[in-house]
This record gives structure tokens, C-alpha cells and sequence, in this order.
């Protein structure tokens, strides 16, 4: 069986969310060639967006606790308090590498497992055509295009694994190509069915395995 996986698939494994151990799960089913594991390169590249802006964001948060707690200890009545807090601001700058070494790290174990499907000017030229007849945001889209163009040249059972469900990718799956995507993959996979019956990985409720042709959205 082919399992689709994307962007939200790596970043649960390297910020370790509630879902990683599903996730990881996945992993150790493809590298026992239980399940082929199909990404988009650009979900590849893709979590490092989010790397970097959460890095800034805690750098911001750092800084400005820096100096609130400086400020503080200049006050009798709050230096001691202000102390406690100031392991809190060298979390924030702490976490930050931790989790860019568990990315490159979940990043090279992917690479060595699973088939990439290639961002080429087929998958470009057809996102930017999801883009205005599906309303897709530019980086869904990217993913959507390398998806269906992989799918439909495959045959068996396939799922694609999300997360959550957002308005732009339900109009995705009530348009023409949800005929396209359909036609290659009729079974409605829950959760529960998948990891009882076919993936054998414990997938949550919070990951469903969805059938392509009802693909439903990411949540990055």
C-alpha cells in the first residue's frame, strides 16, 4: 500500500508533537517495506520555513524577557522572583537548536525510506492552475499538484495521511479533479480501520488516513 504523507508528517517528528509516535510508527512500516512512504520534496524543505520562523519569534520573546527581568531585579520586592524566570529565557533560545538537529535528523531517516516525488515544472505548472481553480494557498498547492501527479500513475491501494480539515482543500476535493483522484482510490480509510486492518502503526484519531479523493487540508 502507498501511504502519502506531507509537510505536517515531518514536522510532528521533529518538534516531537503529540502525534510523533504515530508518526514514527509510519516510519518503521515503510523500512520494514510494509507500506511504501510517498512525500513531496517540498515537504521536505517546507518545515524549515516554520523552523526558522519560530526561531525568530522566540528570539523576539527571549530578548523581550531579557529585559523585563532585568528591569524587575532592579526592584526589591520582585529581584528575587525575576531570577526564577531566567532559565525560562535561555529555553527559548535553547529549544530552538534542539529541534533544527531533530529536523535534519528526521530529515535523513525520511531520505533513506521513502520515494520523493520531485517539485519539476509539471507540478509547478499545475499548482499554480490549483491555485486560481481550487483556491489553494501557494504551498498547498505545490503539495497537491506532486501528489495527484505521483497518483495517478500508480495502481493498488493508496491513503494520504493529514491531519486536519481546512475550507481550500475540501473545494479541492469537490472539483473536477476530485474525479481524477477518485477514479484511482474508492476506500474511505479511518484511523481506527487503518491501524487495525492495513498499516498495522497505531495511527491516532488525530491523524486519519484519508482517501485521495476526499482530501481534506493541512494545518502547518
Amino acid at each position: 500500500m502507498i501511504v502519502y504523507v506531507e509537510t505536517n508528517f515531518v514536522l510532528e517528528q521533529a518538534f516531537l508533537q503529540e502525534e510523533h509516535g504515530s508518526c514514527t510508527r509510519l516510519l518503521e512500516a515503510a523500512a520494514a517495506k510494509k507500506i511504501e512512504l510517498v512525500l513531496p520534496a517540498y515537504s521536505m524543505g517546507e518545515p524549515y520555513e516554520k523552523l526558522i520562523r519560530r526561531r525568530r519569534e522566540r528570539k523576539q520573546l527571549s530578548d523581550r524577557l531579557r529585559q523585563e527581568l532585568h528591569e524587575l531585579r532592579r526592584s526589591a520586592p520582585y529581584a528575587n522572583e525575576a531570577e526564577q524566570y531566567s532559565d525560562l529565557a535561555r529555553l527559548l533560545i535553547d529549544s530552538n537548536e534542539q529541534e533544527n538537529q531533530r529536523l535534519n535528523e528526521v530529515l535523513s531517516r525520511i531520505l533513506d525510506i521513502a520515494t520523493i516525488i520531485p517539485t519539476d515544472s509539471d507540478v509547478l505548472k499545475n499548482a499554480l492552475m490549483a491555485q486560481r481553480a481550487l483556491g489553494l494557498s501557494p504551498q498547498d498547492s505545490i503539495v497537491y499538484a506532486a501528489v495527484r501527479k505521483h497518483l495517478v500513475m500508480q495502481n493498488g491501494t493508496r491513503c494520504f495521511i493529514n491531519k486536519n480539515t481546512r475550507t481550500s482543500w475540501n473545494r479541492a476535493s469537490s472539483l473536477n479533479s476530485k474525479r481524477t483522484i477518485a477514479r484511482s482510490s474508492r476506500r474511505f480509510w479511518t484511523a481506527s480501520d487503518t491501524s487495525r486492518q492495513t498499516c498495522g502503526t497505531g495511527a491516532t484519531r488525530s491523524i486519519p488516513l484519508l482517501d485521495l479523493g476526499l482530501i481534506t487540508s493541512r494545518n502547518k
